[in-house]
Protein backbone atom coordinates (compact mmCIF):
# COMPACT_ATOMS: atom_id res chain seq x y z
CA UNK A 1 0.00 0.00 0.00
CA UNK A 2 0.78 3.26 -0.64
CA UNK A 3 1.87 5.61 2.39
CA UNK A 4 2.61 8.81 1.01
CA UNK A 5 3.19 10.90 -2.02
CA UNK A 6 6.27 9.74 -2.33
CA UNK A 7 5.05 6.40 -2.75
CA UNK A 8 2.64 5.66 -5.38
CA UNK A 9 2.10 4.53 -8.54
CA UNK A 10 3.91 5.95 -11.60
CA UNK A 11 0.97 7.85 -13.84
CA UNK A 12 0.25 7.34 -17.48
CA UNK A 13 1.91 10.69 -18.35
CA UNK A 14 4.90 9.66 -16.44
CA UNK A 15 5.01 6.50 -17.85
CA UNK A 16 5.10 8.13 -21.14
CA UNK A 17 7.82 10.15 -19.77
CA UNK A 18 10.01 7.81 -18.57
CA UNK A 19 9.73 5.64 -22.05
CA UNK A 20 10.55 9.09 -23.84
CA UNK A 21 13.44 9.82 -21.74
CA UNK A 22 14.55 6.05 -22.38
CA UNK A 23 14.09 6.05 -26.26
CA UNK A 24 16.24 9.11 -26.67
CA UNK A 25 19.06 8.12 -24.63
CA UNK A 26 19.46 4.83 -26.64
CA UNK A 27 18.69 6.42 -29.95
CA UNK A 28 21.64 8.87 -29.01
CA UNK A 29 23.82 5.89 -27.69
CA UNK A 30 23.03 3.76 -31.46
CA UNK A 31 24.17 7.56 -32.84
CA UNK A 32 26.98 8.51 -30.89
CA UNK A 33 28.71 5.33 -29.49
CA UNK A 34 27.39 6.38 -25.60
CA UNK A 35 24.78 8.39 -24.57
CA UNK A 36 24.28 9.90 -20.64
CA UNK A 37 21.24 11.56 -19.59
CA UNK A 38 19.79 12.80 -16.06
CA UNK A 39 15.92 12.46 -14.85
CA UNK A 40 16.58 14.69 -11.59
CA UNK A 41 12.40 14.06 -11.05
CA UNK A 42 13.31 10.52 -10.28
CA UNK A 43 16.97 11.11 -8.71
CA UNK A 44 18.07 8.75 -11.65
CA UNK A 45 21.01 8.79 -14.57
CA UNK A 46 20.40 6.67 -17.52
CA UNK A 47 24.03 5.49 -19.43
CA UNK A 48 23.68 3.90 -22.61
CA UNK A 49 26.52 2.62 -24.86
CA UNK A 50 27.46 0.18 -27.71
CA UNK A 51 29.97 -2.44 -27.33
CA UNK A 52 29.97 -4.50 -30.49
CA UNK A 53 26.85 -6.15 -31.30
CA UNK A 54 25.45 -5.05 -27.69
CA UNK A 55 23.84 -2.30 -26.32
CA UNK A 56 24.25 -1.58 -22.73
CA UNK A 57 22.53 0.46 -20.25
CA UNK A 58 23.08 1.33 -16.38
CA UNK A 59 20.64 3.20 -13.99
CA UNK A 60 22.08 4.92 -11.07
CA UNK A 61 20.88 7.45 -8.67
CA UNK A 62 22.18 10.85 -9.29
CA UNK A 63 22.21 11.96 -6.04
CA UNK A 64 24.54 10.11 -5.20
CA UNK A 65 26.96 10.71 -8.25
CA UNK A 66 29.92 13.27 -8.16
CA UNK A 67 29.05 16.60 -10.43
CA UNK A 68 32.38 17.59 -11.56
CA UNK A 69 33.00 21.60 -12.33
CA UNK A 70 29.38 21.52 -13.58
CA UNK A 71 29.86 19.91 -16.53
CA UNK A 72 30.55 16.11 -15.98
CA UNK A 73 29.13 13.08 -13.54
CA UNK A 74 31.37 10.57 -11.83
CA UNK A 75 30.09 7.31 -11.33
CA UNK A 76 31.26 5.52 -8.19
CA UNK A 77 28.55 3.45 -6.76
CA UNK A 78 27.68 0.21 -8.18
CA UNK A 79 24.11 0.67 -10.37
CA UNK A 80 21.01 0.35 -9.06
CA UNK A 81 20.63 -1.50 -12.69
CA UNK A 82 22.60 -2.77 -15.47
CA UNK A 83 22.16 -4.75 -18.34
CA UNK A 84 23.46 -5.96 -21.89
CA UNK A 85 21.73 -7.29 -24.76
CA UNK A 86 22.28 -7.89 -28.07
CA UNK A 87 20.86 -5.29 -30.57
CA UNK A 88 18.10 -8.17 -32.42
CA UNK A 89 18.07 -11.12 -29.75
CA UNK A 90 16.35 -10.04 -26.64
CA UNK A 91 17.02 -13.48 -25.48
CA UNK A 92 20.70 -12.75 -26.04
CA UNK A 93 20.67 -10.68 -22.30
CA UNK A 94 22.35 -10.39 -19.13
CA UNK A 95 21.47 -8.00 -16.37
CA UNK A 96 21.70 -6.75 -12.68
CA UNK A 97 19.22 -5.41 -10.08
CA UNK A 98 20.96 -3.70 -6.99
CA UNK A 99 18.00 -4.80 -4.69
CA UNK A 100 19.69 -3.57 -1.63
CA UNK A 101 19.90 0.01 -3.00
CA UNK A 102 16.57 -0.12 -4.43
CA UNK A 103 15.16 -0.73 -1.23
CA UNK A 104 16.28 2.42 0.85
CA UNK A 105 14.68 4.66 -2.15
CA UNK A 106 10.96 6.10 -2.83
CA UNK A 107 8.83 4.06 -4.19
CA UNK A 108 8.07 6.30 -7.21
CA UNK A 109 11.66 5.90 -8.38
CA UNK A 110 11.80 2.56 -7.52
CA UNK A 111 8.93 2.38 -10.03
CA UNK A 112 10.89 4.52 -12.40
CA UNK A 113 14.01 1.87 -12.50
CA UNK A 114 11.83 -1.20 -12.96
CA UNK A 115 10.27 0.89 -16.22
CA UNK A 116 13.55 1.87 -17.50
CA UNK A 117 15.04 -1.76 -17.01
CA UNK A 118 12.15 -3.60 -18.90
CA UNK A 119 12.31 -0.68 -21.63
CA UNK A 120 16.11 -1.44 -21.99
CA UNK A 121 15.48 -5.18 -21.87
CA UNK A 122 12.44 -4.72 -24.35
CA UNK A 123 13.09 -2.25 -27.07
CA UNK A 124 13.33 -3.20 -30.74
CA UNK A 125 15.30 -1.64 -33.22
CA UNK A 126 13.46 -0.44 -36.12
CA UNK A 127 15.34 -0.66 -39.77
CA UNK A 128 16.02 2.93 -41.50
Amino acid sequence: MFNSKKDRSLTQYEINEVMGFVTNTINRALSTGQALDVMEKYDLVLVASINGEYIQGSVYQFSHCNIVNNESIELHETPLFAAERHYLNMEDFRDYLNEEHLETMDQTNIQAVLLMSGLIRSFKLQPN
